[in-house]
């Protein structure tokens, strides 16, 4: 996992604090000279214009995400050197793709802190079985959603839920298709993949 581009002026990660690798994951396209980069929990995209010899802030666009659990830093004296940590529990942005003139945002909205804190409790009490279940279920009720917006106006045009049955970890796309895996069987096992192959339309 490797850092890819700068913080701007006014990122959270510029605060002093320590945040740990998972926390600031970029995610990112390229297309039509443009870059489009999030860096993990901050939910904000950055468009700059994009060459082989730079890439220059165009426009940086919050994005109102309900219940998005932004990571909190801890001082940096706590951290161990050359320690790697990752957290799959937190808010991120984990994708951006752009398609047919829209672009794709995948986001995940995080499980409650709160929630991650009673689970941690539980485990180190020895409690393992009560904490892997509370953290089961608040992963469960936690709904990543893709945003779309215009390509060219930057307006925001909507969201899109994962489809029931699919894996919601993640999906592809080429120039014209999105690629969504279905979720295996839990009673059979496969040694093959399922794969939606689907377009994006306007009603």
């Amino acid at each position: 996992m490797k850092d890819f581009g700068p913080f701007e002026p006014g990122s959270k990660f510029l605060d002093g604090m320590g945040y740990v690798q998972s926390d600031y994951a970029p995610a990112y396209s390229v297309n039509s000279g443009k870059l489009y980069l999030s860096h993990g929990s901050d939910p904000t995209l950055y468009i700059y214009d994009f060459s082989a010899k730079e890439a220059k802030l165009d426009t940086a666009i919050h994005l109102a995400i309900p219940d998005f659990y932004e990571v909190e830093g801890i001082p940096r004296s706590e951290f161990s050197p050359g320690s790697v940590t990752i957290n799959g529990g937190t808010a991120a942005i984990r994708n951006i793709l752009v398609l047919n003139g829209k672009i794709l945002v995948h986001y995940y909205p995080g499980i409650d802190p709160k929630i991650i804190e009673e689970a941690r409790s539980l485990w180190s009490a020895g409690k393992e079985e009560e904490g892997n279940a509370i953290y089961s279920k608040a992963s469960a009720e936690t709904e990543p959603g893709i945003m779309l917006f215009d390509e060219k106006s930057l307006s925001y045009l909507g969201t899109l839920d994962f489809l029931a049955g699919t894996n919601t970890g993640g999906f592809m796309a080429d120039e014209d298709f999105l690629y969504f895996q279905r979720v295996p069987a839990e009673d059979v096992e496969e040694d093959f993949l399922r794969i939606y192959k689907m377009n994006l339309v306007e009603k």
